[in-house]
C-alpha cells in the first residue's frame, strides 16, 4: 500500500503519532499517573520504622537521680498486611498502565479520524473546484451558442445560476478544509499546520474478520484489562479489610541506670536494669465491620463491571463495524460501476452539447449526478477509514492502515 503522507518531507501518520504522544497533555498526565502508582507500589509494604528514645522515672535528688535510660520501640505487623498492601498497590499500577494504553489508542484513533477528515476535505475542495470550472466553461459555451441562436435566455440564466451555485459550494469546501487543518493542529498541540498537497485516500480498506476481531477486542482491549484489574483490586481490598482485624504487636525494650537504693546487701544503688513492654490492641469495638461490608460490596461491583464494560464495548464495536461495512460496500460499488457510468454519461452529454447536438438540461443533470457521486464516494472513503480508526482505538490491530504508514 502506498504510504499516506500528511506533510512534505515524508511526514507520515506514524511520525504524527510520535509527536502527538510527546505533546498531548492528556497522555502526559496518564504517563505521570503510572509513575505515581509505581512510586506508591515501592512505598507500600515497607516495614514500619523503629522508634528510639529516652526514658526516665523518679528523677530527683531524693532518689539519687531515679532511673534514666533509653529504649527501642517497634511495631510488629501481623496478619500479612504488608504483602497485601504490596499486591493492592500492584493492581493500581496495572490499572494506571491500562489507562495510559487506553489514552494512547484513543488519541491515535482521533488523530487518524482527523487525518482522514483532512484528506476528505482536501479532496472535496478539489472536486468542487473542478465542478466550478466546468460550470463556468459550460456557461461560456451556452453564451456562444446563444450568439448563433442555438440557446434560449432561460438556458443562459440556468447556466449562470449553476455557476453561482458551484462557487458557493466551493467556498464552503474551502472553509471546511481550513477547519480540518485547524482541528488537526489543535490535536497535535501546535500553533498551526500549513496546508499541503496530500496523497489521495487509498480505497482498498483492510479486510477485517468480524468474529476474529471481536474476540481480540474482548481479550486485549485496555478497557477489559482495567475491568479485570478492578476486580482483582477489589478482592485484595477485601483481604486487606480482613487482615486489618488482626492486631499488630507493639514491642518496646531498653536499658536504664537506676540510682535508687534497692533491697541489696550493703545498701548500694540498683544500677543497670532492663525494661520491656509488649502490647496488643484488643478488637473490642472496632472489628472492621464497616470496611468489610464496603469491601464485599466493592467485590460485587467489580464483578458486574466486567459485564458492563463488555456490553459497552460490544455496542461501540457494532456501530463502528456497521459504518465500516456500509462504507466498504458503497466504495466498491461506486468505484467499480457507478462512477465510471456517470462519468461516461456526463462526457457524452457534454460532447453532444458542445457539438450543438444535445440539450443543456441533460448536460446539467449528468454533471450534477457525476460530481455528487464523486463527493459521495469521497465521503464513503472518509467514513470507512474513520470506522477503521475507531476499531483501532478499541484495540491496536496492526491492520492494513498500519502497513500504509
Amino acid at each position: 500500500m502506498t504510504p499516506i503522507l500528511l506533510l512534505a518531507a515524508g511526514l507520515t501518520l506514524a511520525d504524527l503519532e510520535g509527536r502527538l504522544l510527546s505533546q498531548n497533555p492528556e497522555y502526559q498526565q496518564a504517563e505521570a499517573s503510572v509513575k505515581m502508582a509505581e512510586g506508591r507500589q515501592a512505598q507500600a509494604g515497607l516495614y514500619p520504622n523503629p522508634t528510639i528514645g529516652a526514658t526516665g522515672e523518679h528523677v530527683s535528688r531524693a532518689t539519687r537521680g531515679g532511673s534514666v535510660g533509653g529504649f527501642v520501640e517497634q511495631r510488629i505487623v501481623m496478619g500479612g498486611k504488608l504483602g497485601i498492601d504490596r499486591n493492592l498497590a500492584g493492581q493500581d499500577v496495572e490499572r494506571a498502565r491500562a489507562t495510559r494504553e487506553a489514552w494512547r489508542l484513543r488519541l491515535r484513533g482521533q488523530l487518524r479520524m482527523l487525518f482522514y477528515d483532512t484528506l476528505a476535505a482536501t479532496e472535496r475542495t478539489r472536486v468542487r473546484t473542478k465542478l466550478f470550472e466546468t460550470a463556468a466553461e459550460t456557461a461560456k459555451i451556452a453564451r456562444e451558442l446563444q450568439n448563433i441562436g442555438r440557446m434560449d435566455e432561460p438556458d443562459i440564466r440556468m447556466a449562470d445560476v449553476e455557476t453561482q451555485r458551484a462557487a458557493v459550494h466551493l467556498e464552503q469546501a474551502r472553509q471546511m478544509e481550513t477547519r480540518a487543518w485547524a482541528e488537526l493542529a489543535a490535536l497535535l498541540n501546535t500553533e498551526g499546520l500549513a496546508p499541503r498537497e496530500l496523497d489521495g485516500m487509498v480505497d482498498d480498506f483492510p479486510e477485517l474478520a468480524r468474529e476474529t476481531l471481536w474476540a481480540q477486542v474482548r481479550a486485549q482491549s485496555p478497557e477489559v484489562t482495567m475491568a479485570v484489574t478492578e476486580k482483582a483490586r477489589a478482592q485484595w481490598a477485601l483481604r486487606q479489610a480482613r487482615a486489618a482485624r488482626v492486631p499488630d504487636l507493639q514491642v518496646r525494650g531498653g536499658l536504664r541506670r537506676n540510682g535508687e537504693y534497692g533491697d541489696v546487701p550493703g545498701g548500694r544503688p540498683v544500677g543497670l536494669e532492663g525494661i520491656f513492654d509488649v502490647g496488643v490492641e484488643i478488637p473490642l469495638f472496632n472489628r472492621q465491620q464497616g470496611n468489610l461490608r464496603a469491601a464485599r460490596a466493592g467485590v460485587e461491583r467489580a464483578q458486574l463491571e466486567g459485564a458492563r464494560t463488555e456490553r459497552a464495548l460490544q455496542a461501540r464495536f457494532a456501530a463502528a463495524w456497521q459504518r465500516y461495512e456500509s462504507a466498504r460496500v458503497t466504495v466498491t460499488r461506486y468505484r467499480d460501476a457507478a462512477l465510471g457510468d456517470a462519468r461516461r454519461a456526463y462526457e457524452t452529454y457534454l460532447s453532444n452539447f458542445r457539438g450543438m447536438q444535445g440539450e443543456y438540461p441533460k448536460v446539467l443533470n449528468a454533471q450534477r449526478s457525476y460530481f455528487e457521486l464523486q463527493e459521495e464516494y469521497n465521503d464513503a472513503l472518509r467514513d470507512g477509514w474513520r470506522a477503521v480508526a475507531e476499531l483501532e482505538s478499541l484495540l491496536l490491530l496492526g491492520t492494513a492502515g498500519d502497513r500504509g504508514d
